[in-house]
């Protein structure tokens, strides 16, 4: 039990914040979040009043006090059970809407709506928990269970949770408590635990399985030609995600980061399978739900007549949640002031706000272009703060994508047709410069050379496989042509 001048404190810190949480800037009225805030601020009341089967008619006096109501006994009963109807821990566990439009708000506002909303909801569990009698471990428990999921959510969206508020109050159940914080000798206890342990709560260490997932992609991204400035700036990218979710998991605070991303460089150079594998790495740390990639480019976002760009552009973004949209040539969305690409740029920046949590954007193109398109938007520049650049390919690593392409098509390639091979790549990167390809010259230069030793060998005797399948000096002579 609480002392009067506690509850007293309690009171007026409720007051407090729910003061700050009415300031209009905070509440979605499209959505009515107010009201869900209303409703379920009652629900939890009514949850932790009946945890313990018994409602008292000191709980029914604190109820009315705190939200104004003039129940009876007998209708504070029944309205106890209406609101509470259903697995007790289950409805404790759940993030209700007006804390998901908090912690979304406050992703992108920099704002503090979650905090003042958690120290409000903290203050009204303490309070119901300050009147119990023998009932308090299975209300402690259930305090714990909900404070603990609000936490997790907002935590697993980068934003903080300050649980200093009243450090002189703690929710305990007894000494003999479980790591999870409820009684081991709880009713609630086996439900709690299964609970504490469910995906959607974020684990304490990564496991194993999850750790070498990680690995296996990025020994993939190892694999890959070139790229070394890239595969650098991913691995620490993927640190970094790494240690903000290991420091969430222990309640330590975690500075907000935006994980969207812009990709510059020249055609060819690997932009696309590097976006693909870090979906693949994203889902594994469980930023993303499935990690899939779609991939457009103007024509797939922009449609002619007016209104129709928004519809069209949004439902691509909707194929991408729960994964990465990776558009190449971004820069092509803004044009003139009556294009309408800026529509789909718009569209796009309410998406990336609206599904933060499960969406990643990557946007592509040369470096200049992409600059501009930036400067498009204010609000494009604040939303990417990371760039990774691809570099292009030398003459060593034009080779070897190269030999990779023969192998795979089961070429062999003679030691005098490779030096000529090699010339070609100097040549080409020499003369095109911004023009140059990259892995696109290369195959291109491949497939042009199989199909000149195709004609080179059809009219010879086609029964040795060696015949088929070499590349001699007379098949590369003409590659300078292409």
């Amino acid at each position: 039990m609480l002392n009067h001048h506690t509850v007293w404190e309690i009171r007026v810190k409720m007051s407090e914040a729910l003061e700050s949480i009415a300031r209009p800037k905070y509440w979605d009225t499209s959505r009515d979040i107010k009201g869900n805030f209303d409703y379920n601020s009652t629900r939890i009341a009514f949850l932790i009043s009946a945890a313990d089967s018994d409602l008292s008619y000191e709980e029914r006096s604190v109820f009315n006090y705190v939200f104004d109501t003039e129940y009876s006994h007998p209708k504070f009963e029944r309205m106890a059970l209406e609101f509470v109807g259903g697995d007790l821990v289950d409805i404790i566990s759940e993030i209700p809407d007006y804390f998901v439009s908090a912690v979304l708000f406050d992703s992108t506002e920099r704002e503090e709506f979650s905090q003042l909303a958690y120290n409000y909801v903290k203050c009204l569990c303490v309070l119901f928990l300050s009147i119990s009698g023998e009932g308090s471990e299975s209300k402690a428990a259930l305090i714990y269970l909900h404070l603990k999921s609000l936490k997790n959510y907002a935590a697993r969206h980068h934003v903080f949770i300050n649980d200093d508020l009243l450090p002189d109050i703690q929710i305990e159940t007894d000494t003999q408590t479980m790591d999870t914080g409820v009684a081991k000798n709880s009713i609630l206890a086996p439900i709690a635990q299964e609970k504490i342990n469910k995906p959607e709560l974020i684990p304490e260490e990564n496991s194993q399985e999850e750790a070498d997932d990680i690995d296996s992609l990025l020994t993939e991204l190892d694999s890959l030609i070139g790229l070394s400035n890239v595969k650098s700036d991913v691995k620490s990218l993927t640190n970094l995600i790494r240690v903000q979710r290991l420091r969430e998991s222990r309640g330590l605070s975690v500075a907000p980061m935006s994980l969207h991303l812009v990709f510059t460089g020249n055609p060819g150079t690997g932009k696309t399978t590097v976006a693909r594998l870090l979906g693949k790495i994203y889902k594994s740390l469980g930023i993303l739900s499935q990690g899939h990639l779609i991939e457009v480019d103007r024509s797939g976002l922009v449609a002619g007549f007016v209104g129709q760009t928004a519809i069209k552009t949004k439902e691509i973004a909707s194929k991408a949640n729960g994964g990465i949209l990776f558009i190449d040539e971004a820069y092509s969305l803004y044009g003139s002031e009556n294009d309408y690409g800026k529509e789909a740029i718009e569209t796009l920046l309410k998406h990336m706000e609206d599904n933060r949590h499960d969406f990643i954007l990557i946007v592509a193109g040369y470096n200049d272009q992409m600059e501009r398109f930036l400067s498009s938007n204010p609000g494009l520049r604040s939303r990417f703060n990371k760039f990774l650049a691809f570099n292009d390919y030398n003459r060593d690593e034009m080779t070897q994508i190269f030999l990779k392409f023969s192998k795979e098509a089961g070429y062999l390639i003679d030691d005098e047709a490779l030096r000529q091979v090699v010339k070609f790549f100097d040549r080409r990167i020499e003369i095109t410069g911004n023009a140059f390809s990259n892995a696109r010259d290369a195959r291109n230069a491949f497939e042009y050379i199989i199909a000149k030793q195709a004609d080179r060998v059809i009219n010879h005797n086609l029964s040795k496989n060696d015949d088929i399948i070499r590349i001699v000096e007379d098949d590369v002579n003409s590659l300078s042509m292409l």
